[in-house]
């Protein structure tokens, strides 16, 4: 372990993030994950033909461009801003949806 400086346990929204700021600050760092992928909760996962997000249906404190919004100085700081699309929603919560249309 003596290549590394510090070890980040688990890949979700946070653990990225903090690895992310420790590289970007010259720490040789290791994020270790026992998933499959990384993401955490802003992952889905398919059982059959259906979808299913694991948690994460929003991402609060974002705001708009221009306004200097939590997320956004992070995305900023990060170098990562220019990699997202950040899609506002009016309506964050609906019903369930079926294949047919359905609600």
């Amino acid at each position: 372990m003596s290549d590394v400086d510090a070890v980040v346990i688990g890949a979700g929204n946070a653990g990225l993030t903090a690895a992310a700021t420790l590289q970007r600050a010259g720490v040789r760092t290791l994020l270790v994950e026992r998933h499959n992928l990384p993401g955490g909760c802003a992952t889905s996962f398919r059982r059959g033909r259906y979808e299913f997000e694991v948690a994460l249906h929003q991402l609060s404190g974002v705001g708009l461009e221009g306004q200097g919004f939590t997320l956004r100085a992070l995305f900023d700081k990060l170098g990562v801003s220019d990699r997202i699309d950040v899609v506002q929603e009016e309506k964050t919560c609906t019903g369930p949806s079926f294949p047919d249309g359905t609600t």
